[in-house]
């Protein structure tokens, strides 16, 4: 529990004796659901510099591999630096809209391999275990975007110590409107 953000109330020495027991388990169980979800978005971003690095390898072999398959140097050239700026894009993104930054991100590598298959229906199957796990970790981060700020305002209602509650928010700020007020 070293990765925590948030600790036990007991733990932190504040202890709420108006608290009752069963209002600090509650407490502490939201506690642990929010910095599972943090970790999830964690591993988002995590997946997204995986995907970078392959697509700077799979370049190099393209690069590499011209004289089997004629590829001009600019076609790699631009897919690698499209490819990229998306996902090192949304992972910087993710610090502040991450549930926009892993759906764009999602949609990208969903529209590459749509493409990919127009032009070679078995592109589908290379490395499906990759893709299926890219899918997967993407979808959990979004979902867990979603939910952070939701246990934010649950703790706040049960009278977790703010100070946890404003670091959670600061971990996943609140969408703003046009306006500048908050949603």
């Amino acid at each position: 529990m070293n990765d925590d953000i948030l600790d036990d109330i007991h733990d932190l020495g504040e202890t709420n004796l108006e608290l009752p027991p069963e209002v600090i388990r509650k407490v502490n169980f939201l506690k642990i659901e929010a910095n599972d979800r943090l970790k999830r978005l964690k591993q988002g971003r995590i997946i997204l510099w995986v995907a970078s690095a392959i697509m700077v390898v799979s370049a190099i072999v393209s690069l590499n591999m011209r004289d089997e398959v004629p590829v001009s140097v600019w076609e790699v050239a631009i897919d690698l630096a499209v490819s990229l700026g998306v996902f090192i894009g949304c992972i910087y993104w993710s610090f502040k809209k991450p549930a926009w930054a892993f759906s764009v991100a999602l949609g990208y590598f969903l529209l590459v391999m749509a493409i990919s298959a127009m032009v070679d229906v078995s592109s589908l199957y290379t490395g499906i275990a990759f893709k299926l796990v890219f899918i997967i970790i993407l979808v959990r981060s979004i979902m867990a975007a979603r939910d952070v700020n939701r246990y934010a305002n649950m703790l706040q209602k049960l009278g977790a110590p703010m100070a946890e509650v404003d670091m959670l928010r600061d971990y996943l700020p609140v969408d703003l409107t046009p306006h500048g007020k908050e949603v």
